[in-house]
């Protein structure tokens, strides 16, 4: 069964249109592999710089991987899931590092 859902993520996927031309709608991921062992690359497709991936974990049903771009320090993780149109659905949370100025 969890192979059976698998197989529906293999491929190489871009963001839906309409998207605008920040970093968050230029990644491509391609997915190969099988269930028991999951295949993520990823990368900007406007200049191929490839994503670090890593902890890549298969439920069942979802889909789960972190990923860092080197040149920005940007890290995050993303759950994949498949909706009824064939469609993934990316739930990305990132982590931003910024540093505070004290006003008072």
């Amino acid at each position: 069964m969890t192979q059976d859902n698998f197989i529906h993520f293999i491929g190489t996927w871009r963001y839906n249109p309409p998207w605008d031309d920040s970093d968050d709608c230029r990644s491509e991921y391609e997915i190969s592999g099988t269930a028991e062992q999951p295949i993520i690359r990823a990368k900007d497709f406007y200049d191929n710089e490839e994503f670090l991936i890593s902890g890549i974990k298969w439920d069942g049903n979802v889909l789960e991987f972190q990923s860092l771009m080197k040149s920005t320090g940007r890290k995050g993780i993303n759950k994949f899931t498949l909706d009824k149109e064939g469609i993934i659905n990316n739930e990305f949370t990132f982590t931003e590092s910024d540093k505070l100025t004290k006003i008072r």
